[in-house]
């Protein structure tokens, strides 16, 4: 299934992804934490061949692609456009430090469900068809790092990858505001 346009939105205020290169995993904005990022790995939400694979390597820790935000956020929701490749959830977390499941909100992608949410954090996962899945975790703790984490299992989050098996990402947003907007594509 493509991408479909339904029109204008008319949401009730404006904003702003704060994320300068939301669909460039490749780009040095993002660091990728014991992984490598492959570009045009999959057709992403838009029709487009421009997902990213993102594969755990071999190292027994934390795989994740990273970005340092500009402006701390106080309100904020996070989100992003992932999909199975061999690995069936991911996780989202807004602050800095080791990945809990007390920071960490986490998606099976496999059956599109909220797998963990932490407590004073809002989750949901929304179909977007062809195994696409738009996750998001809204939180009023404030933060000033986005992370998308693979997660083994949805409870290990250290673990060895195989340098193959991984997630498809699209579209990162990281915005001010208790709820998730439409998508805001930035590119720098």
């Amino acid at each position: 299934d493509a991408w479909v346009n339904e029109g204008v939105l008319h949401e009730s205020e404006a904003r702003t992804n704060l994320l300068d290169y939301s669909e460039d995993f490749s780009n040095s904005f993002w660091s990728k934490s014991n992984g490598a990022s492959t570009y045009n790995a999959a057709t992403s939400p838009d029709g487009s061949l421009t997902a990213y694979k993102f594969v755990p390597n071999t190292f027994n820790g934390s795989h994740a692609p990273a970005y340092n935000l500009s402006q701390s956020i106080t309100n904020g929701t996070y989100s992003v456009f992932a999909k199975a490749a061999g690995e069936n959830y991911i996780l989202l977390k807004a602050v800095s430090g080791a990945l809990t499941s007390s920071n960490s909100a986490v998606f099976n992608l496999s059956n599109g469900t909220v797998f963990n949410t932490p407590s004073g954090y809002t989750t949901t996962i929304e179909d977007y068809g062809n195994g696409w899945y738009r996750c998001s975790m809204t939180t009023n703790i404030t933060g000033s790092r986005y992370q998308i984490g693979n997660t083994q299992d949805g409870t290990n989050f250290y673990y060895a990858g195989n340098n193959v098996d991984g997630v498809y990402l699209w579209g990162a947003q990281a915005e001010a505001g208790l709820t998730p907007s439409s998508y805001i594509p930035t590119s720098g």
